[in-house]
Formats: structure tokens, sequence, C-alpha cells
């Protein structure tokens, strides 16, 4: 986990490994419209979904079923650290 700035936006960054594929959590500072929603960009999928007044998201090229559970095994956990920000 870091903190990474990409053209002057703040987020913090976890990188995890499920089943052997790589999965990116992002926050980002700043608010996203609160909702929930996995699209395809550039061969990736990504899911967002509302963390407290942020909104997360999760980037990776496994299927999507496996990036749904993924998610749905972080959202609670991720919300209740970032209730407060």
């Amino acid at each position: 986990r870091h903190v990474c700035v990409f053209q002057g936006r703040r987020f913090a960054h976890i990188v995890l490994s499920h089943d052997g594929q790589l999965v990116s959590v992002l926050v980002p500072d700043g608010r996203h419209p609160p909702v929930s929603d996995i699209r395809t960009v550039e061969g990736e999928r990504v899911i967002r979904f509302p963390v407290g007044r942020l909104t997360a998201f999760v980037v990776s090229t496994m299927a999507a079923d496996d990036l749904n559970r993924v998610a749905d095994a972080i959202r609670d956990p991720l919300s209740r650290v970032l209730a407060g920000a």
C-alpha cells in the first residue's frame, strides 16, 4: 500500500493478489458520483463503489465474477476504515 499522485490527484493504492491475479484498489481524494458499477477500460475491469464520502475503484484483468467477489469482500472493511474520511 502507498499513496500515489497522478495528474495532480492523490490516491491511496493497495495492490493485492487473488488466485495469481493482481488487483489494484484505488481510493482517490475528492468525491465521485456515489454509484456502484463495473466497466471494462482498456482490457481492465473496473468496479466502483462508495466508501464513506469517498469512492473506491477495484481494477484487474480477472473475470468479472471473480472481481465482484473480491470487491464484495473488501467493501465493508474498507467502508468502516474510511467512514470518517
